[in-house]
């Protein structure tokens, strides 16, 4: 079962009552639509969403993935992250400096995506801590998330593994 059926199913199987889930991410978002769910699978368009007052104001709960792939990467948005937290230092005269250092950056956030996010919602924008809820697939990106959230001397938010599939969709559930 490929990642996007097992985690939709994970976090909204309830919700879904064990309909088929499609296998792209332009149809999971339009079914999960279809049930008052809005989603993103990209940082860049999860970092357009919440940036977008009115979108944002349509949420009431937010469901983070620690580790978010980033989309695409002619944002000025990317750049000035990766440069404020992520160590890259554009070589304008060097094409392939500024490349292997751009990538490098990017490679750092990946998988700590979720925590920009949430530093984004909760910090600059004043969403409410307590609607937000982290999931990761694996143990050890619970750790990486764990040691941001202290190297930043930050409370860490709710975290659950997507394994476990009833505390999960209990929250979600809770939330609707």
């Amino acid at each position: 079962m490929n990642t996007l059926i097992s985690t939709t199913e994970s976090v909204f199987g309830h919700l879904l009552a064990n309909q088929p889930i499609p296998n792209t991410d332009k149809a999971v978002k339009k079914l999960l639509k279809e049930h008052g769910v809005l989603v993103e699978f990209m940082f860049l368009n999860g970092l357009k969403f919440i940036r977008n007052p009115q979108k944002l104001l349509s949420v009431d709960y937010v469901i983070l993935d620690i580790y978010i792939l980033i989309g695409s990467d002619d944002s000025e948005a990317l750049n000035k992250i990766l440069q404020d937290y992520y160590e890259y230092e554009p070589q304008p005269d060097d094409e392939s400096a500024d490349e292997l250092s751009f990538d490098k950056a990017k490679g750092r956030l990946i998988p700590v995506a979720g925590y920009q996010l949430y530093i984004e919602l909760v910090m600059a924008l004043g969403f409410p801590k307590e609607h937000i809820l982290f999931c990761s697939n694996h143990a050890e990106e619970q750790k990486d998330i764990q040691a941001v959230f202290k190297q930043a001397k930050i409370e860490l938010p709710l975290l659950l593994s997507k394994d476990d599939k009833a505390e999960v969709q209990a929250w979600v559930k809770e939330r609707r």
